[in-house]
């Protein structure tokens, strides 16, 4: 063990500084980590209840089958247009 802690509390503004420039990009990873998980709930998320909502309706009337023939490759679709597996 190293006893850093000694020198960076005599040198309080410099450790301070040093901190600031490690934490920085972590912050702005994590902004925009939160703004993914924002747009996704907003979006992406009620997309998706309202196909699994879709899906459940079709699958009760007996046509899930049927469907599924029917629509296009799933590698033509576009990708915002994929449901989530």
């Amino acid at each position: 063990m190293f006893p850093a802690s000694a020198s960076m509390l005599t040198n309080r503004a410099e450790y301070d500084a040093s901190l600031e420039a490690f934490s920085r990009p972590l912050m702005a990873q994590a902004e925009a980590l939160f703004r993914f998980i924002e747009r996704t709930i907003e979006t992406e998320l009620v997309r998706e209840l309202v196909f699994l909502a879709d899906y459940g309706s079709v699958a009760a009337a007996g046509r899930v089958p049927y469907i599924l023939r029917s629509l296009p490759s799933r590698s033509r679709l576009p990708s915002r247009s994929r449901p989530c597996s």
